[in-house]
């Protein structure tokens, strides 16, 4: 019987290198999205070669975006985090609504969040400040929240297709750091849930920093 639930995770280009979980829950499936060789003890790989028409890390981003919706409950984990969790345990203490997420810890404003990115080289800072510009004009309020979108819990309602559908369309002309797309499609969100984690404690998901940076 195949499971209704679904941890997936994105591994494309050399960017990163796929991390076995050291607890594995029952009752999930483990699933990689990749083009490459890679192989594993716990996750099924899934080939998936990258379009001509997109680049690896946008296409990457799709997979995060509208993967979800093959599953009845699923959750993100970005290929830059080892799972040192029980799955079943972490999605009953925070998916709290349709759409669960982290809270960035460092900044509550996506303008913020918009610098770090140009200042930190993770994006390009012509199309960043473009998008910025078009947000801040548009009204979008500062100050209204950051997501961590290396994990993200998902229930698959219509709403949050909804949602998904807009964050992925809002992405398209745009920057690739999709944080800040969502940081515009969220605002009065009825359906997302946002709690505390940071990622720099080193618990139940590690972070790995990226060793090969796009």
């Amino acid at each position: 019987m195949q499971s209704d639930k679904v941890c997936y995770t994105a591994l494309f280009s050399n960017y990163e290198e796929l991390k076995e979980p050291t607890i594995v829950t029952p009752g999930w499936r483990y699933i990689c999205y990749t083009d490459q060789p890679v192989t594993s003890k716990v996750w099924e790989i899934v080939q998936m070669p990258v379009p001509e028409f997109t680049t690896t890390q946008r296409y990457a981003r799709f997979i995060k975006i509208m993967q979800f919706v093959d599953w009845t409950q699923s959750i993100w984990v970005d290929a830059s985090f080892r799972i040192d969790t029980n799955l079943d345990t972490w999605w009953n203490t925070y998916s709290k609504a349709p759409f669960s997420a982290a809270k960035h810890p460092l900044r509550n404003d996506f303008y913020e969040e918009a610098m770090d990115c140009i200042t930190g080289n993770r994006g390009d800072r012509l199309e960043v400040e473009r998008q910025m510009n078009e947000y801040l004009a548009a009204g979008v309020p500062r100050n209204n929240g950051v997501i961590q979108s290396g994990i993200l819990l998902r229930q698959n309602t219509p709403e949050c297709v909804s949602l998904c559908e807009a964050w992925w369309a809002e992405m398209q002309g745009r920057s690739s750091r999709d944080q800040l797309a969502f940081s515009r499609v969220s605002v009065g969100c009825k359906i997302l849930y946002t709690y505390y984690w940071d990622y720099r404690q080193g618990r139940d998901f590690i972070y790995y920093k990226h060793y090969n940076r796009r």
